[in-house]
């Protein structure tokens, strides 16, 4: 008998579809069921099975051309989609909207005549963000570790922000860093914001942020770093493990404000800070004044801050930079490389007439005590940044960074028998340091120390040849079955964060996209228009299926059907309508 009658069926009885034997089983009884509905509905779908939904669908005429039209309707909502995304990720307002499809529709673009409002386009920008957040936010709960990256700022209506963003690591091995959550931040005090993190976990659903959470970058305010009452002191009661690191860019800007202190620079800030609001309101002058910006970006620490804002840092790599960094210092102070675009310059100047010339532009009034009192205090001033960005950076010789100078394989040894030993102690203390993160994930310390021997023998024989930045992807993917508890390891190393630069450009999409004009956006609609403005792909290559799928999925309002809200009638006080 079939199991897939249905119960309604007159006389229905479980007997014949879940078995029968024993004193129920006489030839009466057979005989009944022979002559009952369920038996004729049973052989009726033994000769002609249920045919499925898609094929019912098409299996009529007047099916086929509902199909067909169907069709189409999804091709032209797919097209509203399309513009209400480019409206969102140029951060325009909604009220666009309607006009944008007029001058589609000049085109002769087949738009229609529903979904063409500006509430409309926000509903529109509402499921693109969803979509957005579904697609990333899988990767993050499948994520074995995450690190989140704050900082604080006000909206233009003085309310305070705190965006998060997430590091975590994709299945094919790549770490990714996304915009999680924009949030309302009443008490900006260590428990506020404590508070503030435990409800974005809670609201996108990663329950298990415990065992997850590795990493957290901040500023350097007491509030974040504070060793008594500071947000990373109350984590560590929940996450003993969790490593609070300052966001290297702040470390850099205020390790130049520590080497130019009280000295003639001040002055130098100032006269630029002057140019600044001489030049600002001109463009024929700020023009002008991109050519001397020429100079500035040649910078060491100019550079080196850029740099350390690349979307594909991470802190292995920051940490060979900043190496680099102290070697160049000292031969830069020592003469031994190329000089500055300044130096050069006041290399050329002819003293003897107090006349230089500096791209094509006569200069005069040069004085000669300037030019050795520079000459004399260059060096002290290489020898100042230097040791004020060393100073700033004392936490990085810590043992534990030891070890994520370990990845960069570049400072390897070649020999076998040096190798052997190569980087165990390193190693050996900071897997003690994430020992509790490691073993909720059933891995220990003799098996990570065990592979990781294993491994740099492996290395030697079979990638000594891959490039340095490859390494880690190809282990973290190929060979992760072979060495299943040093990757758990690896992943923590990669996932530490570097710099809050990710977290600085939120602040000024927040800025672009809540305005003065657009003060009344709430919440959730800045933090939609946030996530679409960083996270979404360029127009050119936003694909609207999935957004348009879930559109039609969802359930929606009465008052947000195709055809707009019906009209409230003159005297009827049960009626309402809701403007599109």
């Amino acid at each position: 008998m079939r199991n897939d009658i249905p119960p309604c069926c007159r006389n229905y009885s479980p007997a014949f579809v879940e078995g029968i034997s024993g004193k129920s089983l006489k030839k009466d009884n057979v005989a009944k069921h022979s002559k009952s509905q369920m038996h004729e509905e049973a052989r009726r779908r033994e000769k002609r099975p249920t045919a499925s939904i898609s094929n019912l669908y098409t299996s009529t005429p007047i099916s086929r051309v509902m199909a067909v039209a169907s069709s189409e309707e999804e091709e032209r909502v797919q097209k509203l989609f399309d513009v209400a995304y480019y409206l969102a990720k140029e951060e325009l307002p909604f009220a666009k909207f309607p006009s944008l499809l007029a001058l589609e529709k000049r085109q002769r673009v087949a738009l229609g005549n529903t979904y063409a409002t500006d509430k409309k386009c926000r509903e529109f920008k509402d499921v693109i963000s969803q979509t957005l957040k579904d697609a990333v936010l899988k990767d993050m709960k499948a994520s074995p570790y995450i690190s989140l990256l704050m900082d604080g700022s006000t909206d233009c209506s003085v309310k305070g922000k705190e965006p998060i963003h997430m590091m975590f690591a994709r299945q094919d091995g790549t770490i990714d860093c996304r915009f999680l959550r924009l949030k309302d931040v009443a008490d900006a005090t260590a428990e506020g914001i404590f508070a503030t993190v435990q409800d974005v976990f809670a609201e996108m659903g990663i329950d298990d942020w415990k065992t997850k959470l590795i990493g957290l970058c901040v500023d350097g305010a007491a509030v974040n770093l504070g060793r008594r009452r500071g947000l990373v002191t109350l984590l560590r009661q929940e996450v003993p493990w969790i490593e609070g690191i300052h966001c290297l860019n702040h470390r850099l800007e205020l390790a130049a404000k520590d080497a130019f202190s009280e000295t003639y620079m001040t002055e130098v800030t100032k006269v630029l800070m002057d140019m600044y609001y001489v030049y600002q309101k001109s463009p024929q002058r700020l023009r002008q004044l991109r050519d001397l910006g020429i100079i500035l970006e040649t910078a060491p620490l100019a550079k080196l801050s850029c740099n350390l804002q690349g979307s594909l840092m991470d802190l292995p790599l920051a940490i060979a930079i900043l190496d680099t960094l102290h070697v160049s210092a000292e031969r830069l102070r020592e003469g031994t490389i190329e000089t500055t675009e300044i130096t050069k310059f006041l290399s050329a100047v002819d003293v003897d007439n107090g006349r230089a010339d500096y791209c094509g532009v006569k200069l005069t009034g040069v004085r000669r005590d300037v030019l050795e009192a520079f000459n004399n205090s260059r060096n002290l001033y290489i020898t100042a940044v230097n040791n004020c960005v060393a100073n700033r950076m004392n936490d990085l010789k810590k043992d534990f960074f030891k070890a994520v100078r370990l990845l960069d394989t570049k400072l390897w040894p070649t020999d076998k028998d040096q190798i052997m030993g190569y980087g165990d102690s390193e190693i050996s203390s900071a897997v003690r340091h994430f020992n509790l993160a490691l073993e909720a994930k059933n891995t220990s310390v003799e098996n990570i120390m065990s592979e990781w021997t294993t491994f740099k023998v492996f290395w030697l024989d079979n990638l000594q040849h891959v490039e340095k930045n490859k390494i880690c992807p190809i282990v973290l993917t190929e060979y992760s079955h072979s060495f299943s508890n040093l990757v758990h390891f690896i992943r923590i190393l990669l996932l530490l964060p570097v710099s809050n630069a990710i977290v600085e450009r939120g602040f000024s999409a927040m800025r672009r996209i809540k305005t003065d004009w657009r003060s009344s956006l709430g919440k959730e609609s800045l933090d939609n228009l946030m996530r679409i403005s960083i996270d979404g792909p360029p127009t050119e290559n936003f694909e609207p299926k999935e957004a348009t799928r879930w559109f039609f999925t969802t359930a929606r309002r009465s008052g947000t059907q195709p055809y707009g809200s019906r009209k409230r009638k003159y005297g009827d006080s049960n009626s309402e309508s809701v403007s599109l």
